[in-house]
């Protein structure tokens, strides 16, 4: 059984239908998680029921005196980036709320981006050591909220149901971003959002 159609995002190979006994034929326009439940739904001959559930599990927040949201402002792509003095003008609203900023990083890049939003805002924001994928998902569990553009540590914010405000550049959010999830918001603008939107998205994943 395989992917019988191309599907907007997704890798679609015709020769695999060669040694599939079975096409599944997707909607072209679906959510990439939606196209996954489909695609299984199919091959084990059930009907996907309810929400989605990761099975990921978030621990409480840290009891601190002022909790952390993390900013992450890392990815794969420079066109998905967010402009650095934004984060900084985001951190400084988000510390005058009552939070501490945590930076993480993956590469030497992005931990010199982290330092200098870091210097920029002071004290109350904290770059964070290079840690492991499962240390990274630990640590986003303990904060109180997470503000990122499209990438990998973004959509592990959601699979963990934390509030999230996951930022875009480009008009693919209904594709890859939380979609009907109170708790998590995406924010689209081209050539990118501006802090305002954000701010508000981010006002609204607080209080769900």
């Amino acid at each position: 059984m395989a992917l019988g159609n191309r599907t907007s995002g997704s890798s679609f190979e015709a020769p695999t239908r060669w040694v599939a006994h079975q096409a599944v034929y997707i909607p072209p326009r679906i959510h990439a998680v939606d196209r996954s439940r489909v695609l299984c739904a199919h091959a084990l001959d059930y009907v996907p029921d309810g929400s989605e559930q990761f099975g990921l599990r978030a621990a409480a927040p840290a009891l601190a005196s002022r909790p952390e949201v993390a900013l992450v402002h890392g990815t794969s792509r420079d066109d998905k980036l967010w402009p650095e003095e934004n984060w900084v003008a985001l951190g400084q609203a988000l510390h005058a709320r009552g939070f501490d900023l945590g930076l993480p990083h993956g590469s030497d890049a992005e931990l010199a981006r982290a330092e200098r939003i870091a210097q920029a805002l002071g004290p109350g924001a904290r770059v964070w050591p290079r840690l492991a994928l499962g240390e990274l998902a630990d640590r986003l569990a303990s904060c109180a909220g997470v503000v990122g553009v499209d990438s990998g540590l973004s959509h592990i914010a959601t699979a963990l149901d934390r509030p999230h405000v996951q930022i875009y550049n480009h008009d693919t959010a209904w594709r890859t971003g939380p979609v009907g999830r109170p708790r998590q918001r995406s924010v689209f603008a081209q050539p990118h959002p501006g802090l305002e939107p954000v701010l508000a998205a981010w006002e609204e994943v607080v209080a769900a």
